[in-house]
């Protein structure tokens, strides 16, 4: 793929439109449930909510080359995101527990060749912006724990994104892809292959928030 062919996102509109239906629920969630409670945050959550809170943290904390230029910056790009998530969560899970450790290590799939982590990541944030995030995030929007919530819808966003990511840029291993430059925002962990032109599309921060890879 070249990079002039890069510039159709026929493909990431596609996926959106897919996503529509999730996120709308997402959004309905929080307007029908933090609204009633906007006071509420972590220390007001049941064990369940907490316990959510723990395993997305330890999700994003997992997921942190071979010689491909551009696997290996995309690589960058997403390790990025991940601790930007990794940070939210936990200044959430502090919340409740000033003492929360962070973890020294944590089980981690064995690292295989570039085309096989690309596939392993690929399904993985499939499986966190379909499945894992729009399940736990229920309990947490029944309770009214917003910055819980808040927290887990800002990581489901992220991961749609990267999800797009993967969509867009195809086969990173090939010698003829050039991607030209990944931007990971630095307040809300988005990453997308074109500069916004003045905001994040995902948080609405200024683009000088974005990092360039």
């Amino acid at each position: 793929m070249q990079t002039g062919q890069f510039g159709n996102y026929n493909g990431g509109r596609d996926l959106l439109i897919k996503l529509i239906p999730t996120i709308f629920m997402v959004v309905l969630a929080i307007f029908m449930s933090v609204q009633k409670a906007h006071q509420l945050n972590i220390t007001d959550a049941s064990d369940q909510v907490r316990s959510d809170i723990v395993e997305a943290f330890n999700e994003e904390v997992k997921e942190a080359e071979d010689g491909y230029p551009e696997a290996a910056r995309f690589f960058g790009a997403m390790a990025e995101s991940d601790n930007i998530q990794t940070t939210a969560l936990y200044t959430i899970l502090l919340k409740a527990d000033p003492e929360f450790p962070y973890p020294e290590s944590i089980d981690i799939d064995e690292v295989g060749t570039t085309e096989e982590n690309l596939k392993k990541a690929r399904e993985h944030e499939y499986y966190m912006s379909r499945d894992f995030y729009p399940n736990i995030s229920s309990t947490a929007a029944e309770e009214g724990i917003a910055d819980v919530y808040n927290g887990m819808l800002r990581c489901f966003k992220a991961d749609t994104y990267q999800e797009m990511i993967f969509d867009e840029t195809g086969d990173l291993t090939s010698s003829a892809i050039s991607v030209g430059n990944y931007y990971v925002c630095t307040n809300c962990g988005t990453i997308t292959v074109k500069a916004p032109v003045l905001r994040c599309k995902s948080c609405s921060v200024f683009k000088w928030k974005l990092e360039k890879f």
